[in-house]
C-alpha cells in the first residue's frame, strides 16, 4: 500500500502510469480529521497516443480507477477541500 498527502486546494498527483500496455485497477481510499471529505478528482488517459477529454468527479472516500490495455498514459489527481490522505492499494 502507498501513502500519498493531498493538501487542501492544490492538485496532487496519486496515480501515473505510461507506456504500460496492460490492464490495471487501483482502489484509493481517501480520509481526513479535518472535516467532511469534499473535492475535485480528474482522470486524464489517452488511446495509444491520442489524448481523450478528461474525466471529472466529485472525490469519495472509496474509489476505483481502472486503465485499459489501450491507454498509453493513465493519470489521476486530486484537488481536495481538506487536507486528506490517499492510500492506494
Amino acid at each position: 500500500m502507498k501513502t500519498i498527502r493531498c493538501p487542501k486546494g492544490q492538485w496532487t498527483r496519486v496515480l501515473f502510469s505510461f507506456g504500460v500496455a496492460l490492464d490495471k485497477d487501483w482502489k484509493v481510499s481517501f480520509a481526513s480529521d479535518n472535516g467532511v471529505l469534499s473535492g475535485e478528482v480528474t482522470i486524464f488517459r489517452t488511446v495509444w497516443v491520442f489524448p481523450r477529454p478528461q474525466e471529472s468527479l466529485r472525490l469519495q472516500p472509496t474509489m476505483l480507477f481502472q486503465r485499459n490495455m489501450i491507454n498509453g498514459i493513465f493519470s489521476v489527481k486530486v484537488k481536495p477541500d481538506i487536507d486528506v490522505i490517499a492510500n492506494i492499494k
